[in-house]
Parts: C-alpha cells; structure tokens; sequence
C-alpha cells in the first residue's frame, strides 16, 4: 500500500503511518518496531494529541458500544497508542474531512462533510458544540486545523484555497492559491 500520511507525536516517540488501503500503523520510534494495525479510512490523516499518547483517526469499523444514535458509518477513534487501547469512540453525523487536538488534549475537533464543526471532550467523548461552516467546496482535498482549533484551511479541486474561522463559521478568504493541486496544508505554530 501507498503511504497517505505520517503523524508523529508531540514527544518524538511514536508515528502514525495512513496507507491508501485504508490501514494504519502505529510505530513506536524508541524500539523501532510496529505495535498496532488499525482499519482506517484511506486518505484521511490521524492526529496525535500534544498532551498525551493518544491518536485521533477515521474509521468506519466499530468497536464496543460508541455514543450517538447506531447505524452511523464513520467515526473517529482515540486510540492510546502506550497501552493499546480505544480511550473513546465517537459516532459521528457525517463523514469526516478532518480532525485536530487542543492543544492541552482535553479537546477534539473533527469537520464533517456535512458542514458542522463538532468539538468533543477527551476522554469522556462529549459534544461541547457544533458550528455550522459556510458551503464548502464539495471535492476537498485537503484540510488542516490550527493548533487553537480556530481555523481550517481546505485546499479544493482548481488549486483553491479558503480559510474559515471556526469560533463564528464565517469564510475569512478564499483565493486561487497555487499553480497545481494542493496536497497539503499547515499552519504556522503561531496561528
């Protein structure tokens, strides 16, 4: 398989790798070796919390019994990648575009297809709030969340750029950004 994406954690210690299957591997960097594989959702990039070991990712596989009504096909799964082990399943509304960490950890946000921003609190898997965006571009290709979960960038079909604010869900610009195709975006750590 095609690796995706890789995350590293905040400590250096481990990294996450998305393959185009729809795997996930998580690497414990100190020995050197694989400890998990997890069914992931292809191209979706996981997101490791800067406060403990814990990994946020898409997945579509259910395990235990997960808040929110059933029947849901997407969800986002905190995993402690030191023991092993689901800190939290969250059932979401709609698929998901992409999910961040506060930076303390005791927050999660994830961005779904259906224009609401949810954040959750970790590790009890409560829905703090819901922001609606405005209409996003439909083919989206890549998004990232500042490090203050209060802004997303997404990067569209036809190398466009906007950027919404994610307190007020108002679009804050929007611009052809590039010459090709976006395929990835980042905030500066100030942001």
């Amino acid at each position: 398989n095609e690796i995706q994406s890789l995350t590293v954690s905040a400590d250096g210690l481990w990294v996450a790798v998305s393959e185009s299957g729809g795997e996930l591997s998580i690497w414990d960097l100190v020995a050197r070796r694989e400890t998990a594989r997890l069914k992931s959702t292809p191209r979706a990039r996981p997101a490791f919390s800067p406060a403990a070991p814990w990994l946020a990712f898409i997945t579509a596989e259910t395990e235990g019994p997960a808040p929110g009504p059933p029947g849901r096909q997407q969800r986002v799964r905190v995993w402690n990648v030191a023991e092993g082990t689901t800190i939290v399943d969250l059932a979401l509304d709609a698929g998901c575009r992409g999910l961040a960490f506060s930076t303390n950890g005791t927050q999660l946000l994830t961005i779904g297809f259906d224009r609401q921003a949810t954040t959750w609190s970790v590790p009890d898997g409560t829905r703090i709030r819901t922001q609606a965006l405005p209409e996003l571009p439909r083919f989206s290709s890549v998004v990232e969340i500042s490090r203050d979960l209060s802004l997303a960038a997404f990067g569209a079909q036809g190398s466009n750029l906007c950027v919404v604010d994610l307190n007020t869900g108002a679009e804050r610009w929007s611009a052809r950004a590039a010459e090709e195709t976006i395929t990835a975006l980042a905030f500066s750590p100030d942001t």
